[in-house]
């Protein structure tokens, strides 16, 4: 595989971001917070500081500082004091929050590089996605020329607090495996067409916004999903395990202890034939579905690169809502 790249860092955020999904839609403005529908997946984090809420597939951005007084979001009031001191209160974080019933019931955190900038990454001379091993608390971006293209390779964690950003579910493409070996390692934004897997070494793992065309197996401690969207399969082995607003169109098996799994739900996909073999690439077809908000991905940025999909365009799969999964 050859692909230029040009080293092009989206802007991080400067101070707190928080993105929040939540049982409850509508907007809200007032002096000093604004409330805009917005993507979650893909959002450029600024120096405004972010939250994101949405039902279902719906994702708003907050912009501003709440303080300790609740923002109202359809009929829901949610109190945001607290939340960055729960999950995350190093400057230049991002925040993801899922809120059920107008209640914080879990989060991840994405702190931003320990010591050093951002790495961009490229792929080795074997067609992999070069991960530095030694660095830990690294922060790995996918340049924006990339966007749109189906990038073949594994990628495999194992530098400690290695948070890896893809650029939207539609944009980051991996056509491998995503392996993650490390603690405390964080991955956000992208699709990956192979199997995502959180060896039983690796505690305390979270990802969002993230759909998986293979299987999900997680044998790590502690870890929270957040709008994860698995057509194959999701085994669930480790203990403690937050499952939260996210999707599963094969069979379901939480067999940890203390599982949670709060506004996740089966899905039926459209067509099930096409989209559920994850290596295969014609069934690249983009996510989340007709349940309680409908949600169809717009086609990202045009391309013309080998590998790439067409007219630039990843399509998510999908699906309607069948059941609550179980935990």
């Amino acid at each position: 595989m050859s692909m230029s790249i040009h080293h092009r860092l989206p802007t991080l955020l400067a101070c707190t971001a928080l993105i929040i999904t939540m049982a409850a839609c509508g907007s809200d403005s007032t002096s000093s917070v604004t409330v805009t529908p917005g993507e979650g997946d893909r959002q450029e984090f600024d120096d405004e500081g972010v939250v994101v809420a949405g039902q279902g597939s719906d994702d708003f951005i907050v912009r501003g500082e709440p303080g300790n007084r609740c923002i109202d979001i359809g009929d829901a009031c949610v109190a945001l004091d607290g939340v960055r001191e729960r999950y995350c209160d190093e400057p230049g974080a991002v925040v993801d929050v899922v809120v059920v019933d107008g209640e914080v019931v879990g989060g991840v955190c994405y702190p931003p590089p320990s010591d050093e900038d951002p790495d961009l990454l490229e792929p080795d001379e074997n067609g992999d996605w070069a991960v530095p091993r030694n660095r830990n608390g690294g922060v790995l971006l996918f340049p924006e020329d990339t966007d749109g293209i189906i990038l073949e390779g594994d990628i495999v964690l194992e530098g400690q607090r290695t948070t890896l950003y893809g650029n939207g579910r539609d944009r980051t493409i991996l056509d491998g495996d995503l392996l993650i070996r490390a603690n405390n390692s964080r991955v956000r934004g992208l699709t990956v067409l192979g199997d995502v897997i959180i060896e039983n070494f690796a505690n305390n793992v979270g990802l969002s916004y993230v759909d998986i065309h293979g299987d999900l197996v997680v044998r790590g401690n502690n870890g929270t999903l957040i709008r994860v969207t698995v057509l194959g399969d999701a085994t669930l082995a480790g203990n403690d395990i937050e499952f939260l607003a996210s999707r599963v169109a094969g069979t379901f098996s939480p067999d940890g202890r203390a599982t949670a799994c709060d506004d996740s739900w089966s899905i039926l996909l459209e067509d099930a034939d096409d989209q559920t073999h994850a290596n295969d690439e014609s069934a690249a077809q983009g996510d989340e579905g007709t349940g309680p908000a409908d949600d169809t991905q717009a086609a990202s940025e045009e391309g013309d690169e080998e590998g790439a999909t067409e007219d630039g365009a990843f399509e998510r799969p999908t699906y309607s809502l069948d059941e609550p999964l179980e935990c």
